[in-house]
């Protein structure tokens, strides 16, 4: 459960790093190099594939996906591209100060200051999913009694159904419809998409009363 904890962790700042700043040259190369290699990608099959038809981008493919980057996550006008991804800009059940609040607040319970690309701890998706990797990562360190995983796991389940799954499928569908002339982002937002609504499942299969170690008995997987 431990080493499963710490891929969960890994796969939130895997997008977190997606979804910070526009690709770099190095940072394609590193992409097609993983996509290269790597087998059985499972939910990121898609993205895998397209970096493979993609792979020999060129510096102004690499150039597209910057201008992609900044049209579809800056805001820099309504008739440009889709609201920068902030929860409050997508949040129509809730005024934009008290879900910004409600979010960092859930920061501060856990001591933990995620960093939005503007260095702003804030609901920015980069800042939430920085936060499901820190508190994924605090799971797999802890001990194995069954309180201490129940708890973390309340806290993941709370934070993916009040807040990251309230606002980013609404985002998602609003990149996808975009006329990107490259669909690289439209992938990776799918992509994380998939991965959220898994782990909800897989958080609330474990959200149980079952004694911890029966737990693992039955999943030898994690």
């Amino acid at each position: 459960m431990n080493e499963y904890g710490q891929l969960r962790s890994q796969t939130y700042l895997l997008f977190a790093g997606l979804l910070d700043q526009a690709i770099s040259e190095s940072q394609w190369a590193e992409l097609v190099a993983w996509a290269e290699k790597v087998e059985g990608s499972g939910f990121l099959a898609a993205l895998q594939q397209w970096i493979l038809d993609n792979a020999l981008l060129d510096k102004t493919g690499i150039q597209t996906l910057a201008a992609d980057f900044t049209r579809l996550f800056t805001g820099l006008a309504e008739e440009y591209g889709p609201k920068p991804p902030y929860a409050h800009l997508y949040r129509e059940d809730v005024e934009q100060e008290n879900c910004r609040a409600a979010i960092t607040q859930c920061y501060s319970n856990h001591n933990l200051v995620p960093l939005d690309p503007y260095r702003n701890t804030s609901d920015h998706i980069v800042a939430e999913l920085q936060y499901m990797a820190l508190l994924a990562a605090q799971q797999a360190t802890q001990k194995t009694e069954y309180s201490l995983h129940k708890a973390a796991i309340v806290s993941q389940l709370s934070f993916l159904n009040t807040h990251l799954l309230t606002w980013v499928i609404q985002w998602q569908q609003l990149i996808a419809s975009q006329n990107s002339r490259l669909a690289f982002y439209a992938k990776i937002t799918e992509a994380l998409v998939y991965f959220l609504q898994q782990d909800l499942k897989f958080l609330s299969s474990h959200n149980c009363t079952e004694n911890w170690g029966e737990i693992n008995k039955k999943n030898p997987q994690y």
